[in-house]
């Protein structure tokens, strides 16, 4: 995790200079974080010898995560680093170590629109998640700000559109992903259509994501959400961004895909 000590020094500047904020929200998403407790299909870490290691006891089946109620707030803690737990009696705790846009999916997908989150508690710089800030970090997004740092994701400018190129590759492998998935593979959830896009941002400065856009019949959980990018992080670049997100009714998405403006390259038969 050689990122922590960079995120820290963006994040003090970021609080300094609110400019600079977009440049923090994108380093956090490219890097791990730690979470206390287990999540399931990751493996954990238990304090051994005075160091943390994987267990070789296997994965969770549960989630088992540390919540917390601040100033009236339910929060998710999550840590850059090992090193950030050092004040935090968690001795006889399991840790998960998981990719950040994970987490944030992962936070979004518990389906509670008030759950928060927060980064490094107990250190001198730490950060508190607002809702807001969740739902556009879990589809890979910068959260808007104003001069007080809150705006929500409608404020956001994007563009909706097909990729300038197919990517059959990767459509090929989520096709067979999908024909072939069983309910134990993926938390009792069938993909039933699958779309391929591209997401355009008002800033140029952000690198267009690409966007797969998923009809379930269930929840879009951990467990489909790292099938999907274990496959898609072989096929495509590694500066690529790509965002995982479930169809909803009368979502951008949705209009989108109304208006034609996404085309599906998968839909199961019985469906």
């Amino acid at each position: 995790m050689e990122s922590e000590s960079e995120i820290t020094r963006l994040l003090a500047e970021a609080v300094a200079d609110p400019s600079k904020r977009s440049v923090f929200y994108e380093k956090l998403l490219s890097v791990r974080v730690i979470l206390i407790g287990q999540v399931p299909k990751f493996p954990f870490y238990t304090l051994q010898n005075k160091s943390w290691q994987i267990d070789a006891s296997g994965s969770a089946t549960e989630l088992r995560i540390l919540r917390l109620k601040r100033n009236g707030k339910v929060q998710i803690p999550f840590f850059t680093s090992f090193e950030e737990l050092r004040d935090i009696p968690i001795e006889n705790e399991k840790l998960t170590l998981i990719s950040s846009r994970q987490f944030f999916q992962l936070t979004q997908s518990m389906g509670e629109p008030e759950l928060g989150a927060v980064l490094n508690l107990a250190s001198a710089v730490g950060k508190d998640f607002s809702p807001e800030e969740i739902r556009a970090l879990a589809h890979g997004m910068i959260p808007a700000q104003d001069e007080v740092g809150k705006k929500n994701l409608g404020d956001q400018t994007i563009t909706l559109s097909m990729p300038a190129e197919r990517h059959v590759s990767l459509e090929n492998a989520l096709i067979h992903y999908a024909r072939t998935q069983t309910g134990e593979q993926t938390d009792e959830v069938t993909i039933q259509q699958m779309w391929l896009g591209l997401t355009s941002f008002g800033d140029p400065s952000i690198t267009p994501h690409l966007l797969l856009v998923l009809e379930l019949d269930g929840a879009l959980g951990p467990k489909l959400l790292e099938d999907l990018g274990r496959i898609s992080s072989h096929l495509i670049h590694p500066d690529q961004v790509l965002d995982i997100v479930k169809l909803r009714k009368d979502s951008e998405f949705s209009k989108a895909i109304e208006q034609g403006i996404l085309e599906s390259f998968y839909r199961r038969l019985d469906a």
